[in-house]
């Protein structure tokens, strides 16, 4: 997966036909030519996780090599970088300028949409921090939630974004979950929420945020709950006939978890279903690397979990 250390660049990759990507570190970038874009709007291309960009026309061996392939420019962004960048063709902006857009997010809970072929365009085209240091709200420090060492300083935005997009009306959405630490009342809170961001302007949509949260039987007529603190959204989310499918695992393996699999109505940002592995037990938690979660040809959703 993508990951970077604090304040490294962004490199583009963009590939006509259209394979792209976002690395962080040493990454080699294809020049690139003016055709007709594919739209990478959720984790390894499709729903499927097939990593399979069918449409690629461009790329053989005998362009991809010195003199023609390599790195066309870089970005800085506030923090790691965990999900994999997506990617938007032909977006037309509020200035009715038409641009390919490149969407990452970062663990300092920061979502960032650049210009994907102007090496000139340095600034973001939009940039939306979903936190509030002046009123106590910022991305969790690592230190704070679990001594594991795989993400420091802060968590915050950690799995990849799914984004629902109509071209025909240049309007989309953006569905990212973010972790932050909220002090309330003098007392520190950890929260997950899911936000929807307009496509275009990176603002919040109309409902958005909403705190993620539930429960569901457990042993003997008790009751299990999500509990922020010690659950972690690594696992691509999932765009599935209108539906958005969110799975957790555990912050470093720390406290008591348990997996979670969540259902939310697009249009209303409710919660319409809840699974979770070990209502009884604990631990089962759902990483799978930062895989998304997969529908096979039947419609059914697949997921793989580990420990408990």
């Amino acid at each position: 997966m993508l990951c970077a250390s604090m304040n490294l660049r962004v490199l583009l990759r963009l590939f006509c036909g259209a394979r792209l990507g976002v690395l962080v570190i040493l990454s080699l970038i294809v020049v690139a030519v003016a055709c007709a874009q594919v739209s990478v709007l959720t984790q390894r291309y499709d729903n499927y996780r097939s990593s399979v960009n069918n449409k690629e026309t461009l790329l053989n061996p005998a362009n991809v090599g010195p003199g023609t392939f390599g790195k066309l420019f870089s970005r800085t962004v506030d923090g790691q970088i965990y999900t994999q960048p997506l990617y938007v063709p032909s977006v037309t902006l509020s200035d009715n300028s038409v641009r390919n857009i490149i969407i990452v997010g970062t663990e300092n809970d920061s979502v960032y949409a650049f210009d994907a072929d102007n090496p000139a365009a340095s600034i973001p085209i939009w940039k939306t921090s979903l936190i509030n240091p002046l009123n106590g709200v910022t991305a969790v420090p690592t230190a704070e939630v679990t001594n594991a060492p795989d993400l420091h300083p802060l968590f915050g935005i950690t799995a990849t974004p799914v984004i629902s997009w109509n071209a025909a009306t240049n309007s989309g959405t953006l569905y990212v979950t973010a972790k932050t630490k909220e002090i309330v009342l003098g007392v520190p809170q950890y929260i997950w929420r899911l936000h929807a961001l307009n496509v275009v302007t990176g603002s919040e949509q109309t409902g958005s945020p909403v705190v993620i949260s539930g429960s569901v039987p457990g042993l003997n007529n008790s009751l299990t709950v999500f509990t922020a603190m010690t659950q972690n959204q690594r696992t691509g989310l999932l765009l599935q006939n209108n539906s958005l499918y969110i799975a957790f695992g555990s912050q470093g393996d720390y406290g008591i978890y348990h997996g979670w699999v969540m259902a939310y109505n697009t249009g209303t940002l409710q919660q319409t279903a809840i699974f979770c592995t070990t209502p009884s037990g604990s631990e089962g938690g759902i990483w799978e690397s930062g895989c998304g979660l997969c529908v096979d040809a039947q419609g059914n959703i697949l997921c793989s979990t580990a420990n408990g």
